[in-house]
């Protein structure tokens, strides 16, 4: 992608220890960047001790930080799944999004 040196290098200088991880190919979904990103962490001998959260970079996320902080200090639960119901632009263009199939709280599927 061109410019990107620009930007890692910038990142860099922000950020002197982050963790910049190139790749060749377009991901097919947001699963595929996190396993690069573990392997890029146990490649600098940086093990995960903690909760990681993924997503997206073109969208926002307003939520309960005393909730979220309760779901991730449950040791009965291993993933928090975030969605939004009603989303519009949906309706148009339904290939573009990630579906969960969950009842009560419960997934099914993703």
């Amino acid at each position: 992608m061109e410019g990107y040196q620009a930007v890692s290098s910038e990142l860099k200088a922000l950020y002197p220890d982050a963790i910049i991880k190139t790749i060749d190919k377009v991901t097919e979904d947001q699963a595929c960047p996190a396993l690069i990103d573990f392997e890029a962490l146990a490649e600098q001998g940086k093990p995960v001790s903690g909760a990681i959260t993924t997503g997206t970079c073109d969208h926002a996320a307003l939520y309960d930080a005393n909730k979220f902080q309760q779901l991730v200090n449950d040791p009965t639960i291993d993933v928090i799944v975030r969605g939004v119901r009603g989303y519009p632009n949906v309706a148009s263009y339904p290939q573009m999004f990630g579906w969960i199939d969950a009842e009560n709280g419960l997934i099914r599927t993703i």
